[in-house]
C-alpha cells in the first residue's frame, strides 16, 4: 500500500512534509481594530479604578490588577485571592477579564 504520489504533470511528486508551524491569521479592518483596542483599554482602566477604590474602602493598600496573571489558572487564582477581602467573588471578575483578554492570551500561547 505504498502509493506513489504524482504532481499535476504526472511526474512523481517531490513534495515532502518537513514539519509544522503555528500561526495566527487575523482578518481585520484597521479602524475597527483600533476602536476595539481603545474601547478595551478604557474598560480595563475603568475596572482598575473601580477595583482600586473598592480595595481602598475595604482597607486594602496598593491593589494592582495585573492582566498578565490572567494567562494561567494559577495567576487567576492569585487575583481571586487578592480580591477576596473585597467580597466580590460572586461577580467572577477574573473570568470576565480572561474572556475579554482571551485574544491576547491565545496569541501569546500560540507564539
Amino acid at each position: 500500500m505504498n502509493e506513489v504520489k504524482e504532481d499535476e504533470s504526472g511526474q512523481v511528486s517531490t513534495i515532502e512534509l518537513m514539519g509544522k508551524f503555528k500561526a495566527v491569521i487575523e482578518v481585520e479592518v484597521k479602524e475597527e481594530k483600533e476602536a476595539y483596542f481603545q474601547e478595551k483599554e478604557e474598560l480595563f482602566r475603568k475596572l482598575q479604578n473601580s477595583l482600586t477604590s473598592l480595595a481602598e474602602s475595604r482597607g486594602i493598600k496598593n491593589f494592582v490588577l495585573d492582566l498578565d496573571k490572567l494567562e494561567t489558572i494559577e495567576g487567576r487564582e492569585e487575583i481571586e485571592e487578592e480580591m477576596a477581602p473585597m467580597a466580590i467573588r460572586h461577580l467572577k471578575i477574573t473570568k470576565v477579564l480572561a474572556d475579554i483578554q482571551s485574544d491576547v492570551i491565545l496569541q501569546k500561547l500560540l507564539l
